[in-house]
């Protein structure tokens, strides 16, 4: 199945399943920088008519060290206090995990604390997480079983794609 049919079906699902047991709880877009995965996230939550709110992993855990990993446990407990229907998007997800498995890395802790995060989102049925990364072989084995069949490559667009996008707008 294309990338285009699965995204048009599950936001199909995400807009008109009453039943919280029918919508699906995440997705993981991939593929190359720049090839529209955050945009199509953010597209996604507005045509279901969701909130949406991106965290872009690239500056968790900024402040100091170790607070990557009290960005994502205060993640999970916000994710924990959302009544409405909304879209947390993880945007280059890859970034908060690229050291993980490393000894004496204390950024351990912060993919640790990423797993906990998204197990909240599972566990609301108000949130739909989509995670985003350029590099899916480079995320750990833990993280890719938890988008285990809810993944999509984005490919870059043709050229003919591309001018048909500058056309349209």
């Amino acid at each position: 199945e294309s990338a285009p049919s699965r995204i048009h079906v599950l936001c199909n699902r995400l807009r008109t399943c009453v039943n919280p047991l029918c919508i699906p709880k995440r997705l993981l877009l991939y593929g190359p920088a720049g090839s529209g995965k955050t945009t199509l996230a953010v597209a996604m939550a507005v045509y279901t008519g969701r909130g949406y709110h991106v965290v872009h992993a690239p500056a968790v855990g900024d402040e100091y060290q170790n607070s990557g990993a009290q960005d994502m446990v205060e993640l999970a407990q916000c994710v924990a206090h959302i009544f409405e229907p909304t879209v947390i998007i993880i945007d280059e997800i890859t970034s908060i995990t690229r050291d993980y498995g490393e000894k004496n890395n204390h950024e351990s802790k912060t993919t640790e604390a990423l797993w906990l995060a998204i197990d909240a989102c599972e566990q609301n049925p108000n949130v739909f997480l989509v995670a985003t990364t350029n590099y899916l072989d480079k995320l750990p084995a833990q993280i890719r079983d938890r988008f285990r069949g809810a993944t999509v490559e984005i490919k870059e667009p043709t050229r003919d794609q591309r001018i048909t996008l500058i056309r349209s707008y």
